[in-house]
């Protein structure tokens, strides 16, 4: 080998450093916590009124239906009072969550629980994710949870014991959990390897660099840590004794 060309310099494969069962719960928490409290605002806002009012409405205040017929009557009442309340509120819960968990991962791949404990969502790739995706991902979520409750359970304790750490609506979009920001397993690459998580390209046949005498003083100087006064035009230099 020419003395001018470097040896390719063999690095291992690095990967994100991926976030753990734990963190995730606690993001979790914290977002359901945030989602609940617009949640309370608007059943305070939108069901206690309701109830206020059909309590002090005539036609319940009434002696207790005697009759089947009376029965039913009273029950089509409440429920053409109540249902139009009830549905508004259930569909705000459930468009307020998909909302939320959309907008935030497909911004930046962090809810505001997330950016508490430093994790981020990203594809598989790397790559940032996708508003689409991070509705797939969601969807995934809350149908697994609709379906029964223990595939939703298996999908919540599932990042516990995969090897991705990846719960079954990350494996349904592509995602994963990573630490924020994205940290890698191994060491830092030398000065020679250049890439992205594990895509290295390796630079052979330069000699190493050696800095040029000032180039110190030149960086300090850029970087306003020294001063160095210029000579004026014309201005004379003291003479040495």
């Amino acid at each position: 080998m020419d003395k001018g060309v470097a040896a390719v310099t063999e690095t291992p494969v690095a990967g994100p450093r991926l976030a753990g069962w734990w963190l995730r719960a606690a993001a979790y928490v914290l977002d359901q916590t945030v989602l609940l409290i617009p949640l309370m605002v608007l059943y305070f806002v939108i069901m206690v009124p309701l109830f206020v009012t059909l309590a002090q409405d005539p036609a319940f205040r009434g002696p207790a239906p005697t009759t089947q017929l009376e029965a039913q009557r009273q029950s089509q009442l409440m429920l053409q009072r109540f249902l139009p309340a009830l549905t508004g509120f259930i569909a705000i819960s459930l468009l307020l969550p998909t909302a939320y968990f959309t907008f935030f991962h497909g911004w930046k791949g962090q809810t505001p629980g997330k950016m508490a404990v430093s994790i981020r969502v990203v594809m598989e790739s790397g790559e940032r994710m996708t508003y689409v995706r991070a509705l797939i991902r969601y969807a995934v979520a809350i149908g697994l949870w609709w379906l029964l409750w223990f595939p939703g359970l298996l999908d919540l304790l599932w990042p516990a014991w995969d090897a991705k750490k990846q719960a079954l609506h990350d494996k349904a979009a592509g995602t994963i959990v990573v630490r924020d920001p994205l940290e890698l397993d191994q060491p830092a690459q030398p000065r020679n390897v250049i890439g992205r998580w594990g895509n290295l390209h390796a630079r052979v046949g330069r000699r190493p660099h050696h800095p040029r005498r000032g180039s110190l003083a030149r960086t300090a100087r850029a970087a306003g840590a020294w001063h160095f006064p210029r000579a004026r035009a014309g201005a004379r230099r003291p003479r040495r004794g």
